[in-house]
């Protein structure tokens, strides 16, 4: 095992041979000090040589290549994957907070039945994390894997005690495809300092773009952007994602937006609470259990802006006021609880989170590691994500290109399709008022192909 785990060093003639013709590789990803890193996907005996008996030479694997500045490369073979299982649609994305690398992959086992899982492991400075299975097993394959990283951090209070926590969601999105037809999904994967929280949830996206009668299911649509679904982190800590509907085939965007990590503790400190004063006042007054909770909820939201922190209070309060005589503590605890959180979701957005009320879902992740990242004994908190349909189009109905890309902005409310085709860059764009313009084209006698897609692919970003 101890030669399965060891980095193996590879000149550059090495790396060059022609064995590599079925070895794919990721885009690269360059580290805070410059360091290059690039993902294979291919057999042990291309990455490594045949001269290598390590592994069996036919034996899919992932291998990793970090080439310091100035340094030779050397390549890793990725813990994990030297097994039995085929590896696939394998992403790589280098983490700035914590200079690590993370890295996730379709793990397929053939065996009496045929599963296929994502899984995750990082690379930082003191080595290889453990191994984190990402998705139960299904009979399909995960495909056109995106990932993005956003950041944050937290207070949290420990016996009267303020500690700050960091907060990163590694945000995945990837295509499934049954019976010829790609369905997308998303999930968010927390660490609160460092560690995961111990699931993720996955969300089917086609839930959050119910189709739209007004709009006709378009006719036909390429499998090249059926199966390519977008993911963008913004700067304001939000990602956006694009994707193509499985039955109506629009294109549509979301965003999701992480809530604040103190919202889970104010909202879980809060119900216990009210379910302690309920307990105490009984049912007959429920005045003076809203206006004692008003009074705690804004004590406990003392991080908040203080307008912010009166309004949860006041319209907590206006709840608990109006809840009938026969609710018990219990569930008057739970309701105030989740109406706590979507006030904060409102708070959050200026009161426009949502432009389709209908079509909005707030995902609640509580932790199932015992500590939450902190010490035994810590109180554990949930993690809430606000994600909403920002926008949807047609498509148009005679884009046939096998090559054509989807570029959507950071925000999700502006969309290009681009394809090539006789010595041209051809392209399309979008408002959200669902409007596409007239083709227009880049003569690739007057611009580079490369040059050509960055210059489109910069105006769909906004740049």
């Amino acid at each position: 095992m101890k030669n399965l785990l060891r980095a193996f060093a590879l000149s550059a003639l090495v790396v060059a041979t022609p064995s590599f013709a079925t070895a794919t590789s990721t885009p690269v990803e360059l580290g805070s000090d410059g360091t290059i890193y690039r993902l294979w996907t291919g057999t042990f005996g291309e990455l490594f040589g045949p001269d290598n008996a390590a592994v069996p030479g036919d034996r899919p694997i992932l291998a990793l290549d970090i080439v310091p500045s100035g340094q030779p490369l050397v390549r890793h073979l990725v813990p994990g994957t030297e097994g039995a299982e085929s590896e696939s649609s394998a992403a790589l994305l280098f983490d700035r907070a914590s200079s690590s690398v993370h890295i996730v992959w379709n793990s397929r086992t053939v065996a009496n039945l045929t599963v296929s899982r994502l899984h995750l492991r990082s690379l930082a400075s003191e080595g290889w994390t453990e191994l984190i299975e990402l998705s139960g097993g299904s009979l399909t394959d995960k495909s056109a894997l995106r990932l993005a990283l956003t950041s944050d951090d937290y207070a949290k209070r420990t016996d009267g005690v303020e500690t700050r926590v960091a907060r990163r969601v590694l945000h995945l999105v990837w295509v499934e495809t049954v019976a010829d037809v790609p369905h997308a999904y998303y999930s968010p994967v927390v660490f609160a300092d460092g560690r995961y929280l111990g699931w993720n949830p996955v969300v089917a996206l086609d839930d959050l773009a119910t189709p739209d009668p007004s709009l006709a299911p378009a006719p036909q649509v390429s499998v090249a952007l059926r199966a390519a679904p977008t993911l963008t982190a913004t700067p304001t800590g939000k990602v956006s994602a694009s994707f193509v509907h499985s039955l109506s085939r629009h294109l549509v965007a979301v965003d999701v937006q992480a809530l604040p990590g103190e919202l889970g503790e104010l909202a879980e400190s809060a119900r216990g609470h009210i379910v302690e004063l309920a307990a105490v006042l009984g049912n007959e007054d429920r005045t003076e259990l809203a206006t004692l909770a008003r009074g705690h909820i804004v004590e406990l939201a003392g991080d908040f802006h203080p307008a912010a922190a009166a309004y949860i209070g006041d319209r907590t309060g206006e709840l608990l006021a109006s809840a009938e005589a026969s609710i018990d503590s219990t569930v008057l605890g739970e309701m105030a609880r989740g109406h706590i959180v979507e006030l904060g979701r409102e708070i959050l957005a200026s009161g426009l989170a949502n432009r389709c009320a209908e079509e909005e879902l707030l995902l609640e992740i509580p932790a199932l590691d015992a500590t939450g990242g902190g010490a035994p004994g810590d109180h554990v908190f949930s993690h809430f994500f606000a994600m909403r349909r920002v926008a949807r189009w047609e498509i148009p109905s005679d884009l046939v290109a096998p090559d054509a890309r989807i570029l959507v902005s950071p925000d999700g409310i502006r969309a290009t399709i681009a394809w090539t085709g006789e010595g041209h860059l051809f392209y399309r764009e979008v408002e959200a008022d669902g409007e596409w313009s007239p083709v227009r084209d880049l003569d690739f006698s007057q611009i580079a192909a490369a040059d050509a897609w960055e210059a489109v692919a910069r105006r769909a970003s906004g740049l």
